[in-house]
């Protein structure tokens, strides 16, 4: 299921244009973007930066599209002190 279910979300991303519904969400967010990212350019975290109201952005220097799995010490200290705030 977890296959298919990656290649529905990215099949809705390619034809629904969600950007209009992201000022809206007045929650925090937590974004973690790789220098090196591919696939989601750095531009668009500078996008989603200045359009939610509560995004924290933190850009890892040693990463691509997956910092979590290429500097998983210091992601999930980030993860676990950015989660600490929300108390």
């Amino acid at each position: 299921a977890g296959a298919n279910t990656g290649t529905l979300i990215l099949a809705d991303q390619t034809v629904q244009d969600y950007r209009p519904d992201i000022p809206g969400f007045d929650v925090r967010h937590l974004l973690v973007w790789g220098s090196d990212e591919q696939v989601g350019k750095l531009a668009a975290a500078d996008w989603l930066v200045s359009s939610l109201p509560y995004a924290d952005l933190h850009v890892f220097d040693s990463s691509g599209h997956c910092p979590m799995w290429e500097e998983p010490d210091r992601f999930n200290a980030l993860v676990r002190t950015w989660v600490a705030t929300l108390a």
